[in-house]
């Protein structure tokens, strides 16, 4: 039974733009983290949020004690308590809200790819100040050495080649007219040889096609040529950071369940009525008649004393 994710809002604000993920699998692990499957980078999503996995009844999600917790349709779920999901419920992780979708028509299932590809898309949305690059090819070598070339947003297609009608155009007698093409579609950057008499190598390995990953450094004819994706290095630094918990100030949506307690609260030892000022405690009471008690009985033994030496 195949299921669909899309990210509908993040702090309240709708999406420009659908960033969709479908499964046909019995586990999807929702977080900030790498290994997610539905990977949402920013701090007020832990690591691993909360899963989503098949049983008898359909697909469950369970919070995994997340900082921020897990609410479905406005609801808080209990850390590591299961709770069945149904079509278009809404489930809120961080300052993101999502809506789940079952038994979709689902054409090919989302790759990792293309969860790394969206993650990029919601850490560059999400960046207030000065905006994060696109993935780009520098010359590394050769008449072009410096030269770069921004990649456009997807769907997109570019061509390197001797030939002037390419995008980047490579002065190299070994670099045939039309010698690669680049496209960046919803899965990330992919660059394919286009037949080319002396081919493509990336890493010093020979290639027809290949997805590109920051850092990657290409050779066509005798000109090297460097991939960056500058989004990936923050990215990266974002998983080691510490969750953000949002604002106390932030009230619970209605109908929030708090976190069931860890176990049962310590009974409170009953507090003394409080005494009024100026009042004797028993305590002192009692003290005071034992003195009076015991000056009278030493006032009686004198009383005595002296009438019986009268009487002599």
């Amino acid at each position: 039974m195949a299921v669909r994710f899309v990210i509908r809002s993040a702090g309240g604000q709708a999406l420009e733009e659908e960033m969709a993920y479908g499964f046909d699998q019995a586990r999807i692990v929702i977080g900030r983290g790498a290994g997610a499957d539905v990977r949402i980078p920013h701090l007020t999503v832990s690591d691993v949020h909360a899963t989503v996995t098949l049983d008898g009844k359909g697909y469950a999600i369970v919070d995994h004690d997340s900082t921020n917790g897990t609410r479905i349709n406005g609801s808080r779920l209990a850390p590591h308590r299961k709770k069945h999901l149904h079509d278009a419920d809404r489930i809120e992780v961080g300052v993101y809200e999502l809506s789940f979708h079952e038994s979709v028509a689902l054409a090919e299932p989302t790759t990792m790819e293309r969860t790394a590809e969206l993650a990029r898309r919601l850490f560059r949305r999400a960046q207030r100040g000065a905006p994060i690059a696109g993935p780009r090819l520098v010359v590394l070598g050769g008449l072009e050495t410096g030269k770069s070339l921004e990649i456009a947003m997807p769907p997109s297609r570019l061509l390197i080649g001797r030939d002037p009608a390419c995008q980047l155009v490579l002065s190299d007698p070994d670099v045939s007219r039309e010698h690669a093409e680049v496209v960046r579609d919803l899965d990330g950057v992919l660059i394919r040889n286009l037949d080319s008499k002396n081919g493509l190598q990336i890493n010093g390995q020979v290639h027809v096609h290949r997805r590109l990953h920051d850092g990657d450094e290409l050779l066509l004819g005798t000109t090297r040529l460097l991939f960056e994706e500058p989004a990936d290095e923050p990215l990266a630094g974002l998983a080691a950071e510490r969750d953000r918990e949002l604002p106390s100030s932030t009230p619970p949506p209605a109908g929030s369940v708090p976190p069931e307690p860890a176990g049962p609260a310590p009974e409170a030892a009953p507090s003394p009525p409080p005494r009024a000022r100026g009042a004797r405690t028993p305590s002192l009471d009692a003290d005071l008649l034992i003195y009076a008690l015991a000056a009278i009985v030493i006032a009686v033994s004198v009383a005595g004393l002296i009438a019986l030496i009268s009487a002599e």
